[in-house]
């Protein structure tokens, strides 16, 4: 299976890192790329793709504004991997639900690791059925 992604990032070095090392991965296809949160939740509304690479800080705003707009807009939760070079919004990824957290410059080998971890687990709840509601997704 192919898996789309997109990719909210600010800074172009960054984004070129990122885009560099996920071309060692045909497996992903880049659907998009946003450098604004506005545009960000816009192109995740409209790919919906399986992975969202958000960075954490994006000019004034926080790419953590964009998770709840995604999760409530449609069933099928994007995993999230979240960039930055901020340790200190480890836990608040953690709590927000990002599925994975990658330090910058983004290292080949831990990216290959969140992708796998992706496959993992987008195979484990590929036959389940997901029910939203008002307290979030449930799988089924």
């Amino acid at each position: 299976m192919t898996f789309k992604y997109i990719i909210v990032e600010d800074d172009l070095g960054s984004l070129r890192n990122l885009q560099a090392s996920l071309r060692q991965h045909p497996e992903i296809e880049e659907k998009g790329i946003a450098h604004t949160l506005s545009k960000g939740i816009a192109l995740a509304l409209e790919v919906r793709p399986h992975i969202i690479f958000l960075d954490v800080r994006l000019g004034d705003e926080k790419g953590f504004d964009l998770i709840p707009e995604v999760y409530t807009a449609g069933s099928e939760l994007p995993f999230i991997i979240m960039t930055t070079d901020y340790e200190q919004y480890a836990k608040k990824a953690v709590n927000s639900g990002v599925f994975y957290f990658l330090d910058k410059p983004i290292d080949p080998d831990e990216l290959a690791l969140a992708l796998a971890k992706c496959r993992q687990r987008y195979s484990e709840i590929r036959g389940h059925v997901t029910l939203k509601n008002a307290d979030g997704h449930f799988f089924m």
